[in-house]
């Protein structure tokens, strides 16, 4: 009975299937809800995209359009100033010639002042 009873142990473990992996092709409404899913991300993928692109642009609008009023800003203060710094040469100029003749008249006041002396 020990020597059946090991044989049927030994006759039931060789009946027992070894798993096996098998390859199996991918059913079609797996792969077509897969499909689905791939689409719908990259669809929201490109709508994110494009969205962050549109801000982006948007901002950079933005930012020439502060940029070119700065500019402009800038180019009004330096002729502003260019304007100033003529005004202040031709005031300075002038009052250069205004000095040299009252220079001129002190000048010949005192020599008119000498010879009235040694006139005198």
């Amino acid at each position: 009975m020990n020597a059946a009873s090991a044989v049927m142990k030994e006759w039931r473990r060789a009946q027992t299937a070894q798993a096996a992996p098998v390859a199996v092709a991918v059913p079609e409404s797996v792969q077509q809800a897969s499909s689905a899913a791939v689409a719908t991300i990259w669809q929201q993928a490109q709508e994110l995209a494009n969205e962050s692109l549109r801000s982006a642009q948007a901002a950079w609008e933005t930012e020439r359009a502060e940029l070119d009023a700065m500019r402009q800003e800038l180019a009004e203060a330096f002729e502003r100033q260019a304007g100033e710094l003529d005004a202040a040469g031709v005031a300075l100029a002038a009052e250069k010639a205004a000095a040299e003749k009252q220079a001129q008249e002190l000048a010949d006041v005192r020599q008119q002042l000498a010879e009235a002396m040694s006139r005198a």
